[in-house]
């Protein structure tokens, strides 16, 4: 027999030695002191085969103690030594305690320990070694007690076996076990896992919540059990999972017993066991209804937005503060008519663009904003289109701040303000050769008023020299004054007929009649009047009666009579007072069937004279410190020129009104 053979030969005997003394198949031990001193303690064996036991004792990994009735130690191997730190010269003859404490898991283990090795004579069990050091190690012990005989008296042959690794290893994946089912439990998502046959080992509360019907505890119990009505579809999917897929759907719309719809991001993968194999199947899913309707809000505020901006014509744009870069919608480059990649692609290339006259304040504009002087960034200025034309653009913003409170980036629209900013200054251009014409008029006018009544109030100024110098003398010719005064009214009638004569030639020409709806006209005037007046302080109150007959009219005339009463109405409440009424009201006249009346009524400063009705209608008569005093001279004149009446009443509490009457078309 070569050494290897001796060898194995020795080990396998170890072994049978180590099983016989752990299954208690033996009652004594043949041991071999350090000091060369031999105990012979196995009833039957001979001396050599004890002797040779004694030597594997030495060098198995495992400790033997053996101890005599009062637990002082007798004999401990090699690995003792080693184990537990101290040298056998040391501990023999020592109790026990001075090798370890135990520390026993439970109280009553160590009197149970006692119990059955007085009745079986062999005990098994662990429990916790704490050695001099203070270190603990787990173990795994075996105690046989040992029969008194003629070579040894009665004692304990202790095995142990340190299973502190084992120990550890247990318990990490006993906390595992507890951490991962914490986790599933708590987990903010819905997750089960299963076993092969769809049970349930373990659920998440939020998975309880959402399909587990009630139920506290689903351990063990089937999915299709407690979701009697899983779709094919859903069990299809967990077959996939069962036979090693990962299967996924990242918004799966899922419809309710009760009709409500729920979205859902959920997974299906397999688990597998220590041996590699599939042990079932894990469902995680989160519930994204919340998102999914705030998404489909979001798409259509998006959407709603880019429709505004389509049809206002704006663009809208970001400016990246820390690049310097900014990004503008497609509408700034249709406005300006860029090429691709020919658009100011930063703020400075933008700032190039400006106007040279609106840098100034543009940049002004761009420091308010981001020192926060100003809440926004709003600026209107002109910007070089790729004509080399400028457009006027009008650009609001917004700063948005970082998460340290620091600016970094700004998000705005441009309004191309262009084409009204021309029909503007085309407004203002036609509104001064307006006025400069109605100067014109009004000067000419009263050139030729100034002309024509020339002759007649010379003449009436010599009459009434010579009827003054008459009435002076001592007997005053009656029949001479007479026919001054003859004279004179023939003067003024002169007078009258050249004034009605000049109104003639002012209103001649060829004058277009339609039929016109006097409250369509009276809204429209009201709109106009809106659109330059202030009517925040304004109450306007319109009594329109309703399938009001049509008239036949000039409508742009008319229009500009109803434009004329309302303003002369709001100068007239400017200063008077604070809460202002201006009522509007038409109707079939009550004293003539076939006219249709309307009223302007104010709530202004009135007249102080009743005889003050009569006389502004009269041509050049203003109260006012600006204005010619023509506009109701010639509004009424308008009306009479369409065959109705205009005149004043005072109301019967403040202000006055207007009235005036246009006949109904036949």
């Amino acid at each position: 027999m070569n050494e290897i053979e001796e060898l194995r030969a020795r080990l396998d005997e170890a072994e049978e030695t180590l099983r016989a003394i752990r299954h208690g198949e033996v009652d004594a031990l043949l041991i071999e002191t350090q000091s060369g001193q031999q105990i012979y303690t196995l009833q039957g064996l001979d001396a050599e085969l004890n002797r040779f036991r004694g030597e594997i004792l030495e060098k198995i990994s495992e400790v033997v103690i053996v101890l005599d009735e009062a637990e002082y130690i007798i004999y401990v191997n090699g690995y003792t030594e080693q184990q537990y730190g101290i040298s056998a010269s040391k501990i023999i003859g020592c109790h026990i305690s001075k090798l370890y404490r135990c520390h026993w898991h439970n109280p009553d283990d160590e009197k149970t320990k006692n119990e059955i090795l007085a009745t079986d004579g062999q005990w098994r069990g662990e429990n916790t070694h704490i050695k001099n050091n203070g270190k603990s190690i787990y173990v795994e012990s075996q105690i046989t007690r040992l029969k008194a005989n003629r070579s040894m008296q009665s004692g304990q042959l202790i095995v142990i076996r340190d299973i502190t690794a084992r120990k550890q290893a247990e318990q990490a994946l006993n906390n595992s076990q507890i951490q991962l089912r914490l986790f599933i439990q708590q987990a903010p998502l819905s997750i089960a896992m299963f076993d092969r046959e769809m049970k349930f080992l373990v659920a998440s509360d939020h998975w309880k919540e959402e399909f587990g019907r009630d139920s506290d505890d689903l351990v063990g119990f089937n999915y299709y059990e407690v979701n009697k009505n899983i779709p094919e579809e859903w069990q299809q999917i967990h077959k996939r999972a069962l036979a090693g897929e990962f299967v996924r759907n990242n918004e799966d719309m899922w419809i309710k017993e009760d009709g409500s719809r729920q979205w859902f991001r959920w997974m299906a993968y397999p688990w597998t066991d220590d041996n590699g194999e599939i042990g079932g199947i894990i469902i995680s899913s989160e519930n994204i209804t919340a998102r999914h309707v705030v998404k489909e809000e979001l798409l259509t505020a998006q959407t709603r937005l880019s429709l505004i901006l389509q049809e206002v014509k704006a663009c809208y744009w970001d400016w990246n503060l820390s690049s310097g870069k900014i990004y503008a919608s497609p509408e700034w480059d249709r406005q300006m008519e860029f090429e691709d990649g020919h658009s100011p692609g930063t703020w400075a290339e933008w700032v190039e663009r400006v106007h040279p006259k609106d840098k100034e304040f543009v940049l002004s504009a761009k420091n308010d904003c981001l020192t926060g002087s100003k809440p926004n960034f709003e600026v209107q200025y002109r910007i070089e289109h790729q004509n080399g034309s400028y457009r006027h653009i009008h650009s609001r913003g917004v700063l948005i701040l970082d998460q340290h409170g620091n600016p970094d980036r700004v998000l705005g629209i441009n309004l191309d303000m262009t084409d009204y900013m021309r029909s503007r200054e085309l407004k203002e251009q036609r509104d001064k050769i307006e006025k400069a014409t109605q100067l014109y008029v009004a000067s000419q006018t009263a050139a030729a008023i100034a002309h024509e009544l020339n002759q007649p109030l010379t003449a009436l100024t010599f009459y009434g020299f010579a009827a003054k110098k008459l009435l002076t003398t001592s007997h005053p010719d009656l029949l001479k004054l007479a026919d001054i005064i003859d004279k004179c009214d023939n003067q003024i009638a002169r007078a009258a007929d050249v004034i009605r004569h000049l109104m003639f030639f002012l209103h001649k020409g060829e004058i277009s009649y339609e039929l016109v709806d006097v409250n369509k006209l009276i809204r429209h005037s009201l709109e106009y009047v809106r659109a330059s007046n202030d009517f925040s302080t304004t109450v306007i109150q319109q009594n329109l009666a309703n399938n009001l007959p049509l008239i036949r009219a000039n409508a742009l005339q008319i229009q500009k009579v109803i434009i004329n009463l309302l303003i002369n109405a709001m100068e007239s409440m400017e200063t008077y007072r604070k809460n202002r009424m201006l009522t509007i009201s038409t109707c079939k006249s009550p004293e003539d069937s076939d006219v249709v009346l309307t009223s302007v009524k104010d709530s202004g400063k009135g007249v102080s004279d009743r005889s003050v009705l009569n006389k502004m209608f009269q041509a050049f008569y203003t109260t006012k410190s600006t204005g010619l005093g023509m506009g109701l001279a010639i509004s009424r004149a308008l009306i009479e020129a369409h065959g109705g009446k205009m005149w004043a009443e005072e109301n019967d509490d403040v202000g006055i009104c207007i009235y005036f009457t246009l006949p109904i078309a036949p």
